[in-house]
């Protein structure tokens, strides 16, 4: 049962977080984009940023950094960190 468990967990959190480089293309596609379409996207990247802060050589880490950063400066009804690797990559 564990095994199954950990098997299934494992699937879902890559391809969860394998969807970044595509998202972060298609959003930035968009000339004026509402946050409202993209806070799940912002709020899962933002988790994995937190969660696997030295795998630098991750492109998914890559791309979660972008999709912050890209929303740093707009108005989303929260205030996005600005310190740190947010604002470096």
């Amino acid at each position: 049962m564990k095994v199954t468990f950990l098997i299934i967990f494992s699937f879902f959190s890559v391809s969860t977080f394998a969807q970044f480089e595509t998202k972060f293309n298609e959003m930035s596609a968009i000339q004026n984009p509402n946050f409202d379409d993209y806070d799940n996207l912002v709020f899962e990247s933002t988790t994995y940023i937190f969660n696997h802060p030295t795998d630098e050589k991750s492109g998914e880490l890559k791309y979660a950094k972008k999709i912050a950063q890209f929303w740093m400066g707009r108005d989303t009804g929260f205030t996005m960190p600005s310190f740190g690797d947010f604002i470096y990559h």
